[in-house]
This record gives structure tokens, sequence and C-alpha cells, in this order.
């Protein structure tokens, strides 16, 4: 690299930084975000995000906004999948993968009540509580989509099929159905609630990962059905139940057990 290239390449590194410094020096429009979200640049959209998650409020964002944020998770939801993928092919991965960022952009999107967000914040189920929240804003729009998650093939990350769906983002999809149950029931449809107690019925038999049974357990309760209660009940109380779902380590059938127990209040 000459003497000059080199000099282009310093002036641009400080306009970036002095725009990125900006982000904080003022307040910025929502124009002025989108188009540092949807950039290449990773330092502006970083600053961009943390802008939005603390010195934007909520009445601020536009459409447009909300649109280039859900992208951008979608963008990251990918890169997530691929790691996975390369993980299950025996292949080694090429780069870190921004977790921080990635939880930013979850906060950001989680915040939002545009249903734009709905298909990003699904994609992004097994990262935990916000996420769950989030969806949880949207009520029976979110009911579909969470289901087909929480429905999905189970496998693990190592070893797993290259199209299973990891056992903890299945019962984070459960949790987030529990949690519309308890907190948005009177906005849900029949037929959502009807979908979401086939499911929890669902996966309360055959072949289950002990992570998904303790979650579909907790559904099953929250549900009020009172066959799924029952069944419920079985699991907590008879061992060789467990063992017909696959569930042999005996660390995880107490786990289980311990669980159904506490639900139903059997001590």
């Amino acid at each position: 690299m000459n003497a000059i290239s080199k000099y282009a390449w310093v002036v641009v590194g400080i306009m970036v930084s002095l725009l990125a410094a900006k982000l904080y020096a003022q307040g910025l429009s929502p124009e002025e975000l989108v188009r540092a979200v949807q950039g290449t640049d990773q330092t502006l959209r970083e600053n961009a995000v943390d802008y939005v998650n603390t010195r934007l409020a909520l009445g601020q964002r536009t459409a447009q906004l909300d649109a280039a944020l859900a992208a951008e998770l979608n963008r990251l939801n990918r890169l997530n999948l691929d790691r996975r993928a390369a993980v299950r092919a025996g292949r080694q991965l090429k780069d870190d993968f921004p977790a921080e960022y990635h939880a930013a952009v979850i906060e950001a999107v989680s915040a939002s009540s545009n249903p734009i967000a709905i298909s990003s914040l699904v994609g992004a189920l097994g990262t935990g509580g916000m996420v769950q929240r989030g969806l949880t804003t949207f009520g029976d729009e979110a009911v579909v989509p969470v289901v087909a998650v929480a429905s999905a093939e189970t496998g693990p990350i190592m070893g797993g099929a290259p199209d299973a769906t990891p056992p903890h983002v299945v019962a984070d999809a459960l949790s987030t159905l529990r949690l519309l149950l308890d907190q948005a029931r009177a906005r849900l449809s029949a037929q959502s609630i009807a979908a979401i107690t086939t499911l929890a019925g669902n996966r309360l038999k055959g072949q289950q990962d002990p992570v998904v049974l303790i979650a579909a357990c907790q559904l099953a309760i929250t549900t009020g059905n009172a066959r799924l209660r029952s069944r419920v009940e079985q699991l907590a109380l008879d061992r060789q139940e467990l063992g017909v779902m696959g569930v042999s380590d005996s660390r995880w059938a107490d786990r289980i057990q311990l669980t159904a127990r506490q639900l139903l209040g059997i001590k």
C-alpha cells in the first residue's frame, strides 16, 4: 500500500470516528439512524443501535427505523444459523459472532410494537426473556409462527440433523406461548388457544428432549386443560413413563418430576 492509499484510509477512519461520535454529541433523526443501521460500518451500526436503546424514545421511532432494525436482526439471525450449520457439518468457524451486538439489536427490536418485528424476533428464539416478552406484545399475531418453532423436530447442535432445531430454542418457544397465555390470553382467539393446547399435548408424548419436556409441562399447566394436567401428574409420579419418552438420565428424570410436582403442588 503506497503513502497516498494509507493517507486515504486514515481520512476515512477519521470520518467514520467523527460520525460515530456525532451519535452521542447531538440528537440524530430516525432517517440518519436508518442509514447507519443499514450501512456496512460495524462501529456505526453498534453506535446507532445503542443510541436507539438509550436515547431514542419509542414514540420517535418511524416505520422505516423499525423495518431497518428488524432487517438487521434477521441478518444476524441468519449468521447465527450459518454458524450452527457449520458446526454440525464439522467445518471450522471463520470468525467470531458479535454476540453483544446481537443482544443489543434484540433489545431494540423487542421494544417495537410494529408487527414487522415478529418474524425477526421468532428467528431469535432461544436467546432468552427479551425475545419472549417482545413477542408477547403482539398477542394473537405471534401465535402461529411461535407454534411452528415449538413444533419443530429437535436435535443437538453437535451431531444433530442439518435442519433440526436445538432443544433450547424449542423450549424457549414453548415458554413464549406460556407467557402469551399468562399475560395476553384476553387478546388470543379461541383458535390460537386451541393450537397452543394441542401443541402442549403433543410435546407431552413420544420421544422428547428433557429441556423441551420441562417447558411442555409448564405450558400444559398454564393452559388450564384438565387432560393435560392429568398427563403432567402421570409424569410426576410414573418414572417408567419418562423412560418411554426417552429420558434415560436419572438426573434429568429427577428434575422433570420435581418440576412437575411443583407445578401441581405435590410434595
